[in-house]
């Protein structure tokens, strides 16, 4: 078995620079990740509508309106996602969607109550 001397050092020298290649994307990848995941902020209209179901949830309108509440819940969630997929246009068309619902849960325990 003749080994040559130079040989086998290059295959290391060879393995060491793919690992540093392999490194060196792994920094470059972490880093544009970490510049392009900057957290949005909530919308105003996914405040306001937080806001709405929040009033409604207060005033227990869960007995008469469960359903329009729980439509609320979901739209706001839509809207979240929405948000953490960066489309503002569609967060902030479910949140306004979600203020809606809320607000007819509470016109409807309003009537439910009057009666």
């Amino acid at each position: 078995m003749n080994i040559n001397k130079n040989q086998q050092p290059q295959q290391y020298s060879i393995g060491l620079q793919r690992a540093k290649h392999f490194l060196l994307a792994g920094c470059i990848a972490t880093a544009l990740v970490g510049c392009s995941s900057t957290p949005l902020t909530k919308t105003a209209e996914m405040e306001r509508a937080e806001h709405t179901i929040a009033r409604a949830e207060q005033a227990r309108v869960g007995q008469y309106a469960s359903n329009e509440l729980a439509q609320a819940r979901l739209k706001l969630q839509s809207a979240s996602s929405a948000l953490l997929n960066m489309d503002t246009v569609s967060a902030d068309r479910y949140a306004i969607e979600a203020s809606l619902e809320a607000e007819l849960a509470q016109a409807r325990a309003e009537v439910g109550t009057s009666q």
